[in-house]
């Protein structure tokens, strides 16, 4: 993603947009994802077995052994027990490795994918934003019909700096295709365990951040998890109001937003014709 990027979040209720006001980003547990295909644990035993043969014919190189260590500081972190095999040290011995004959019974590898999926389904969070907040579909779902709101970030990869995984705590893009891709024996392939969506998802032109569970603070209730990150509230620039908002939760946004020491752009959002239109709010 590059850096200065706007991006935007479709908020459903006032009290979730002032806590987000206030800096708290959630995180959602991937069961609670609306997409059923994220994180299910499948391979493309195609892709496997073509990428399996192509770095046998062709071998690694240094940028596959970078990703390599991504891949070690993520199994690293949620499941140890499941690396069999050291990283590499050199491409002649990562080219050895690629030779050996447990990497072709399939039935065992994706047994051991499933196990190790599983292990992060159970210790991360995500937190979905998009590049566009004016997308008709997302103000139904995810904005109540127009009666929530959008947040609009700035330099979220200052709050959001990374880790030795390579993948988590940082924003970046989703890749959609028509076709399940999965993680495939090709280093480069591993984003798509998190950044990967069926192109049916491609209108919600998502970033998303994903985060170790245990880095996060649960503020959930009555056995109701409920998982934030705390970021400096300077990165949350600004409020579009739902053209179906209620006037006392606008109201409420306006007073937050004088007390605020710091400047929010407050919007009025309206539908007009096929378009959807922003107005300057003054406070």
């Amino acid at each position: 993603m590059p850096s200065n990027t706007p991006l935007y979040k479709y908020i459903s209720s006032v009290d979730a947009a002032l806590s987000v006001l206030g800096g708290n980003i959630k995180f959602a547990e991937p069961a609670k994802l609306n997409d059923p295909s994220e994180l299910v644990g499948a391979i493309n035993r195609d892709k496997v077995q073509a990428s399996l043969e192509q770095i046998r014919q062709s071998g690694f190189n240094t940028d596959m052994l970078r990703c390599f260590d991504g891949q070690v500081a993520l199994f690293q972190r949620f499941c140890p027990h499941l690396q069999a095999i050291p990283m590499p040290r050199s491409i002649e011995e990562a080219d050895q490795i690629a030779q050996l004959a447990f990497y072709d019974n399939l039935d065992v590898l994706e047994a051991v994918y499933q196990e190790f999926v599983q292990a992060i389904r159970d210790s991360v969070g995500v937190a979905s934003l998009t590049k566009n907040p004016k997308k008709l579909p997302m103000w139904a779902h995810y904005a109540n019909n127009a009666k929530g709101f959008v947040l609009e970030f700035a330099d979220l990869e200052d709050a959001f700096t990374g880790d030795e995984t390579q993948l988590l705590n940082e924003p970046k893009d989703l890749r959609y295709s028509q076709a399940f891709e999965g993680v495939t024996f090709d280093p480069h392939s591993t984003p798509n365990l998190f950044f990967w969506k069926f192109s049916d998802w491609a209108y919600e032109e998502e970033v998303r951040v994903v985060r170790a569970l245990e880095d996060c603070e649960n503020v959930g209730k009555d056995m109701d998890d409920l998982w934030i990150a705390r970021i400096d509230p300077r990165h949350v620039t600004g409020v579009i109001v739902g053209w179906n908002a209620d006037a006392g939760d606008t109201n409420a946004l306006i007073d937050f937003c004088k007390d605020a020491k710091r400047p929010i752009k407050l919007s009025q959002a309206s539908f007009k014709g096929v378009n959807i239109q922003f107005d300057d709010i003054s406070y």
